[in-house]
């Protein structure tokens, strides 16, 4: 397989987020271990675990660099939407299930687990389109979930909702 420059593979995915999403390629296993919850977010499924981190789209954050704070994961969040030319929208309050989004539209609720002495631990992503929450792990299918599950878990605290309009 052909190794394409970082500038090649941000505009492949440039592309793609903007087109409906793929269900059919979660089924591929490259896909599957090549992907995450932040691409599932963003509607990538072009394979590259090490550009599928929050700042690593638009640059500002490498794959060893570990995050200082909620603030600095939403700076760049919104960073590596305008590198991928999404709109993003923080959705007063929250998505509840109820809500209908159109056709070019999804949305993404972002949870980070942040650790005692305030080290953030790991974020995740589920995304709404469609009329359900789904989830992606690396290694496995995108998988739907409750939009309450993770909020009964102590580790998690929901951050934002997002509405991505491409």
């Amino acid at each position: 397989m052909t190794k394409i420059s970082r500038q090649e593979l941000i505009k492949k995915i440039r592309q793609e987020v903007h087109l409906p999403l793929n269900w059919e390629r979660y089924k591929e296993t490259l896909i599957q271990h090549e992907t995450n919850c932040y691409s599932h977010a963003i509607g990538a499924t072009s394979p590259n675990l090490e550009i599928y981190r929050i700042g690593a789209v638009s640059g500002k954050k490498s794959i060893n660099e570990r995050y200082t704070s909620i603030s600095e994961i939403l700076v760049l969040l919104k960073e590596d939407m305008d590198a991928l030319e999404l709109q993003s929208e923080m959705i007063n309050g929250y998505v509840d299930d109820l809500v209908t989004l159109r056709e070019n539209e999804h949305a993404i609720r972002l949870y980070v687990k942040t650790y005692a002495n305030g080290m953030i631990g790991d974020y995740h992503f589920i995304r709404w389109d469609e009329g359900f929450w789904t989830e992606k792990w690396r290694g496995a299918r995108v998988a739907m979930v409750t939009s309450n599950y993770y909020e009964s878990r102590w580790e998690w605290r929901r951050v934002l909702d997002l509405k991505i309009t491409r």
